[in-house]
């Protein structure tokens, strides 16, 4: 896969479309939570066996991300087409690293995007040894505490992009229940409002090929929906609950972002329609050839 890094901005109304939205799935409960059914709620990018690896990114990793990468990446206010991954605010700084698969790939430093698109030299941003070693001591570290539980790679996700279709995504009426989604403030504005031409990085619009060429191709847009669930063993990919969940709360880092109602939403059921339908396509070995880009 191409693009190395995950976030999205969506809206708050009508006017003024700002805010942001990271990933990782999670259970909860009330207007602003995301739930799921079936194999497709896992709970990826949290602390699995010790405080250590967070411990190491708070010290020595976020103050890299914050000082070179927040220009462009700010989670909450990202440059247009630039994904967001740096949190604003230390205290978010690790859960929304850890929630971008497209950043830390599958946790281990020779593939992590992190690492490998400091080598590539990206925007000429020079990075120490210190710098370096930090961010693969911390990959390290954060592998052993998921013990083990993360050997895939996002490779996973264009895999699993080959397995999504039209008709697919046509039957699970992904394009209506998304793009019609209304805020809760008494507005009614809807999804499709901000982000019918993948405005803010977000994909939502009642123009069923464009959004399915959108998050079937890029890779940006796919991971609003999917993401990899990186503690458990073997790696798979589900849906992308907590990232959505935290935009409808809206988590303390997005909060420029209006509320709404995800539990039980049509969105909702028509994502867990539409992976479900991919699942058994990647289970058969009947998915066509990855379409990601």
């Amino acid at each position: 896969m191409r693009n190395f890094l995950l976030a999205v901005i969506a809206a708050t109304g009508l006017v003024g479309c700002v805010g942001g939205i990271d990933t990782n799935p999670g259970p909860g409960s009330g207007s602003g939570s995301g739930s799921g059914s079936g194999s497709g709620s896992g709970d990826p990018g949290t602390v699995v066996g010790t405080a250590q690896s967070k411990q190491m990114f708070d010290t020595s990793v976020y103050p890299i991300l914050s000082g070179k990468c927040m220009g462009c990446h700010n989670a909450q206010s990202p440059l247009s087409g630039a994904p967001g991954f740096v949190a604003p605010s230390a205290t978010d700084g690790y859960r929304v690293a850890t929630a971008s698969p497209q950043l830390i790939g599958d946790l281990k430093p020779a593939d992590a995007h992190i690492l490998t698109t400091i080598a590539a030299g990206h925007n000429a941003v020079t990075y120490s040894q210190t710098d370096i070693t930090s961010i693969t001591d911390w990959l390290t570290a954060e592998l052993n505490a998921r013990a083990g539980g993360a050997p895939g790679s996002t490779d996973l996700l264009s895999e699993f992009s080959g397995c999504l279709t039209q008709t697919d995504f046509d039957t699970a009426k992904m394009a209506t229940s998304w793009a019609n989604m209304q805020l809760n403030n008494g507005s009614r504005a809807a999804c499709g409002a901000c982000h019918d031409n993948f405005e803010y990085n977000q994909i939502a619009t009642t123009v069923s090929p464009k959004f399915f060429t959108f998050i079937s191709t890029n890779a940006v847009a796919m991971s609003q929906y999917f993401t990899l669930d990186s503690p458990t063993n073997p790696t798979k990919v589900i849906i992308n609950q907590k990232h959505l969940q935290d935009v409808a709360t809206p988590a303390p880092a997005y909060t420029g972002h209006g509320q709404f109602t995800l539990t039980n939403s049509a969105g909702m059921k028509a994502l867990n329609t539409f992976y479900t339908a991919a699942t058994a396509k990647l289970a058969a070995g009947t998915c066509g050839p990855p379409t990601l880009k």
